[in-house]
């Protein structure tokens, strides 16, 4: 007999439940130090598909332009992503974000004026501390940045070594994350590991049973993952009585990450969809396909 959704998976939502209390309870205010690499924080910013590009310099000054709202918080996991909207109190065409005390900046051009934007930031693999904050200004037309706004990143370690694959959404909906190795094995919900060590480890969502944390995440320890073609699947498991949700699916290849702590490799790779009606309670095999990679 095949064990239901809540049976299946109420182990690992508890698991999730009592770490995520662990994490929160010992995390102490984060002393960052000058020199610190942005990219073990942040490994990338994409704002309305525009990827931001990385400098070593420090972030333009706060001067008179626009300002920008951002949300004060968010959560997700280390190198996952998370979406948020950004608003100007005029048009912008420019972008940067930085992570507070930490060398170097990410610049965003914008093809034309936005007064609101969508913002999308992926967290390094190895953060050095889990809360830390980041930081936006925008300009116009003219170059001139506004003054600064940040939002606290409350970052959750998941498991991510040569490769991580995760999912985030943004309603209560039950989404589901399948990746299928190269010989075959799928790691979902109802297969959470692989003989190569490959894992589910953070299963949100389970039935309908809202967590505080709308992401799923499979990884592979250094050193683990098989060689060949892997295939990423995201099936809309249940609605929960979502009209649409949004999904954000990273895929982070960056062999040796142990012996550069957090830095992603070359290889990561951002998709963006939606889902709509009640959705289909899949199980093996099922979802949207959302990319095939060589590793």
């Amino acid at each position: 007999m095949t064990p239901s959704r809540e049976t299946e998976r109420a182990p690992r939502l508890v698991a999730f439940v009592v770490l995520f209390g662990l994490v929160l309870s010992s995390c102490d205010s984060p002393t960052l130090i000058r020199g610190a690499a942005i990219k073990t924080y942040l490994a990338g910013v994409t704002i309305e598909t525009v990827r931001g590009q990385l400098n070593s310099s420090p972030p333009p000054p706060p001067g008179a332009g626009p300002s920008v709202t951002v949300p004060t918080n968010a959560q997700t996991i280390t190198g996952g992503s998370s979406a948020l909207d950004m608003v100007g109190s005029g048009p912008f065409q420019m972008v940067a974000v930085f992570v507070q005390g930490v060398d170097g900046h990410y610049l965003v051009p914008l093809p034309t004026d936005f007064t609101t934007a969508r913002a999308i930031i992926t967290i390094g693999g190895l953060p050095p501390v889990l809360d830390f904050d980041v930081v936006f200004a925008i300009a116009g037309a003219n170059g001139i940045f506004g003054p600064y706004s940040s939002m606290t990143v409350n970052a959750i370690e998941a498991a991510g070594g040569d490769i991580q694959v995760s999912v985030t959404w943004d309603t209560p909906a039950d989404v589901d994350l399948h990746v299928v190795e190269p010989g075959g094995a799928e790691i979902y919900y109802g297969n959470t590991t692989s003989g190569s060590g490959g894992e589910l480890d953070i299963d949100a969502n389970a039935a309908c049973s809202t967590s505080s944390l709308t992401q799923e995440n499979v990884g592979w320890a250094p050193g683990t993952a098989p060689t060949g073609t892997y295939i990423v699947r995201v099936d809309y498991w249940d609605a929960c009585g979502a009209l649409e949700t949004d999904y954000i699916v990273t895929v982070s290849l960056r062999p040796g990450v142990p012996a550069v702590p957090g830095l992603p490799g070359s290889g990561i790779q951002i998709f963006t969809g939606t889902f709509t009606g009640p959705g289909d309670q899949g199980g093996a095999g099922s979802g949207t396909l959302i990319t095939n990679f060589v590793f």
